[in-house]
């Protein structure tokens, strides 16, 4: 988690939208600690900064689910194993840095050309 503190501190001097960073890291911390945690823990980081006001609005968001599944990869000819990692980690920066705001199809169109943009043709 420390090296997700200091990706964050790093970003944040960087992002226009205060809140982008902190979404990303409830995000990505989801799997781990659950919708519940993850929230509360990036609202404990938000106040620890000072970020009281960010802080109620992450407890307030409910952070959406990434819209690909392994299945659709495969139907997407996306190859099994640490390919398949590669390319859904790949397909989550893309959905996060939209905004989570991409759908499933269009990410899934971009299957063959990170496939191919990763050499795991």
């Amino acid at each position: 988690m420390l090296v997700h503190l200091m990706i964050i501190t790093v970003i944040f001097r960087f992002s226009q939208d205060k809140i982008k960073p902190y979404k990303d890291l409830v995000v990505d911390s989801l799997k781990r600690l659950g919708p519940e945690r993850s929230r509360s823990w990036t609202a404990e980081v938000l106040r620890y900064r000072g970020e009281g006001d960010l802080a109620e609005e992450i407890e307030r968001w409910t952070a959406p689910q990434f819209p690909v599944t392994g299945h659709d990869l495969m139907s997407a000819g996306c190859p099994s194993g640490r390919a398949m990692s590669a390319v859904t980690s790949a397909l989550r920066g893309e959905w996060k840095g939209a905004g989570f705001e991409t759908t499933k199809e269009e990410l899934l169109k971009r299957v063959p050309g990170i496939v191919a943009e990763l050499g795991l043709e």
